[in-house]
């Protein structure tokens, strides 16, 4: 009986790392793409977008603090609070938009740098 615990055990261990790998693959697979797309706009398509990543980034600084706030606000302990999900996943896109203004300039100083 004990084999039919630990075998539904592992199987659900080896289904989370499967999704956790599939997501990583997937990530990668969308920012080369991203990559190779950046690399083929023009210098001011690409300036163009580094300015759009830049309000976005901007916006979701904006929402985090909103986020945070609303956080700090609630005075029942944080494991009951509403809005730790929120905040959580606010910080997460900030975080994400700051790789991608990093990311966008790291590709128009290298392109710059190639051009010269």
């Amino acid at each position: 009986m004990s084999y039919l615990i630990v075998t539904a055990v592992l199987l659900a261990i080896a289904a989370l790392a499967g999704f956790v790998i599939k997501t990583e693959l997937q990530t990668r697979k969308h920012d080369r793409e991203e990559t190779l797309r950046l690399r083929a706009m023009t210098a001011a398509q690409r300036q163009d977008e580094l300015v759009k990543a830049k309000r976005y980034r901007a916006d979701t600084l904006e929402y985090r603090d909103q986020m945070f706030r609303l956080y700090r606000s609630f005075r029942w302990g944080h494991r009951h609070n509403p809005h730790r999900f929120r905040y959580t996943t606010a910080q997460a896109s900030y975080s994400g938009a700051c790789a991608r203004v990093a990311k966008i300039e790291g590709i128009i100083a290298e392109l710059d740098v190639n051009a010269t």
